[in-house]
């Protein structure tokens, strides 16, 4: 039998508390994937983004990057598993010029978009269904993400000049069905952000999407801090308990005494736990 001390020691992510990373991006990540894929792949796939932002913290390094750029990394490798699926709604976009990804209630809230579908939508979603999916990656993380050139090739791990080379060349085929004959065309402001008519377009499609429910929230909250407290303790061979929120952590080596960690939000003031080892 032994006697620790619960202490409150929130998670973080190169410095940054996991609760603040959480609040900052979960409802972007959750609406640029909801874009590109049904709504309940897109929940679980934002939820995973912070899954294994938690458990993978300890391979950010702020020198190489920002936090942004990180985290839609995470994102757009767990997207790059159902890249066949997006392509086939596209197309299925491009024929029927509705969205696939809308059913039931929701196709009265958004007739507009069927409206809308005798214009570019689906010429321009027969252009997006034509792209590789690297080239796609970089052009929608800037249009729907709105990442600069930097944070694409954070989150893609290419060189600022290959993103650069797969954003001309994407442009070019989306740009037929998305100008009007004579009209401007992309152009690059000075920190790396496209603008130009090709990116309207693209900011419009699906751009009704919803962000995520309060519920879809607190879930994908807990989810991640449930990942952080079950990865501690199997990294450092601990016991688990069965209050939400405490782990067990080792202040040394093997055989170091053992302190049981108050994660976030459960008790605020420091508690007494009685363990047996």
């Amino acid at each position: 039998m032994g006697q620790v001390t619960a202490l409150r020691q929130p998670s973080n992510i190169g410095g940054v508390p996991a609760a603040e990373v959480f609040d900052r991006h979960h409802a972007d990540v959750y609406r640029y994937l909801a874009r590109r894929v049904p709504a309940d792949i897109a929940d679980d796939l934002a939820s995973e983004t912070f899954v294994q932002a938690v458990t993978r913290a300890h391979t950010f390094v702020p020198e190489r990057g920002v936090l942004r750029g990180w985290i839609f990394g995470i994102a757009s490798n767990l997207l790059s598993r159902h890249h066949r699926d997006e392509v086939r709604a596209y197309r299925a976009r491009a024929r029927t010029g509705a969205d696939p990804h809308v059913t039931g209630a929701d196709e009265t809230d958004r007739v507009i978009d069927r409206v809308d579908s005798q214009s570019r939508q689906p010429a321009l979603a027969a252009a997006l269904a034509e792209l590789s999916d690297g080239d796609r990656d970089v052009l929608l993380l800037v249009a729907h993400a709105e990442l600069t050139y930097a944070e694409v090739a954070q989150a893609l791990d290419l060189p600022v000049g290959t993103v650069r080379s797969r954003l001309n060349r994407a442009s070019r085929i989306v740009r037929p069905h998305s100008t009007t004959p004579g009209g401007p065309t992309m152009t690059t402001d000075e920190i790396g952000l496209l603008d130009g008519p090709e990116m309207d377009a693209l900011r419009e499609l699906r751009a009704d999407v919803p962000g995520p429910t309060d519920a879809q929230r607190q879930a994908a909250w807990e989810r991640m801090q449930g990942a952080r407290s079950q990865a501690d303790m199997s990294q450092e061979g601990l016991p688990a308990y069965p209050m939400d929120g405490i782990t067990f952590e080792r202040s040394g080596g093997a055989g170091s005494p053992v302190t049981a960690v108050v994660i976030d939000h459960v008790p605020t003031e420091p508690v007494d736990i009685t363990f047996t080892q």
